[in-house]
């Protein structure tokens, strides 16, 4: 089973045995893929994600390249199509946190070092179609 041994980018704090807790309202998440041929794919990647969300927040805004969605992330795919940029320079995330909140009082005021959002599970799996 893989974990998180560090942080994956930048406005995540610390991991835990379960996932990592997003802090303040902007965090990313950047991986290289394998090398592909652009000509015979894959064309695209279907993004898994998987986590809960901290007091009010239900949804995130979900920013990958010129995609850009609002997702509730609890159990969510998101296909991305892959083009000759993503392939060299790989795949940039960034989550944007409506609400995030001092950890264990999610009545308090929104704050820049709040959490938001527990990730739980990221994966990718390759669309060729």
């Amino acid at each position: 089973i893989a974990r998180l041994t560090r942080p994956p980018s930048s406005g995540w704090r610390p991991p835990k045995k379960e996932g990592i807790w997003s802090a303040g309202s902007r965090s990313e998440i950047g991986f290289l893929l394998p090398k592909t041929d652009d000509e015979i794919g894959p064309h695209a990647i279907k993004l898994i994600v998987g986590g809960e969300y901290f007091g009010n927040n239900v949804t995130t805004q979900v920013r990958i390249g010129d995609y850009e969605c609002r997702k509730d992330l609890t159990r969510a795919e998101i296909i991305i199509p892959l083009d000759e940029n993503t392939r060299k320079k790989g795949i940039h995330i960034v989550l944007e946190h409506d609400k995030p909140l001092p950890p264990g009082n999610p009545d308090a005021e929104v704050n820049e070092h709040g959490i938001a959002f527990y990730l739980q599970s990221i994966s990718y799996a390759f669309l060729w179609e």
